[in-house]
């Protein structure tokens, strides 16, 4: 099953780069599952680890749609490997580029508000959250998670 997706990404890139008339780009989500490989259950680092081997092998220059959400896929599989700070920095980067490239990007938006104030940066995450419910729909804003981070910072002004 591997062996198929991996064909098929290796022949859906060599048309791209050798026929004129399909070389105009490449929409990100045609290639999407064929990169991220799925569990049958939940994510082991295997499976983390070669669906970033995947995303980092690819050449975005060659992506002209959709390659926010490449760039937040990335995000996501680094993340889940932030027990490695380099990993978590990363995750953080990659969110950064999704924004780049569409700056009104509800996913990127949350997930940079939720790193910061998981790494205690109150100030960053307020920041985001604030881009985040500027661009996102009322009904996808997660109250009770916006209170917790509250509470959270709110600790560690009265901590210092």
């Amino acid at each position: 099953m591997l062996f198929n997706r991996m064909r098929y990404l290796l022949i859906s890139l060599f048309i791209a780069n050798f026929y004129p008339g399909v070389s105009q780009g490449i929409d990100y989500l045609n290639l999407r599952d064929s990169l991220l490989v799925q569990a049958c259950g939940p994510n082991d680092s295997a499976v983390v680890y070669n669906a970033i081997r995947n995303l980092e092998a690819l050449d975005t220059t060659q992506i002209t749609n959709n390659l926010h959400m490449y760039y937040e896929d990335l995000a996501l599989r680094y993340w889940l490997l932030s027990a490695d700070k380099q990993y978590g920095l990363m995750s953080l980067e990659a969110n950064r580029k999704a924004l780049y490239h569409k700056p009104e990007s509800h996913k990127a938006l949350y997930n940079l508000a939720f790193q910061y104030f998981h790494s205690n940066d109150c100030e960053k995450g307020r920041y985001y959250l604030m881009l985040y419910k500027k661009y996102a729909p009322k009904k996808y804003w997660d109250k009770k998670q916006e209170m917790i981070w509250n509470a959270k910072c709110n600790q560690e002004v009265k901590a210092q």
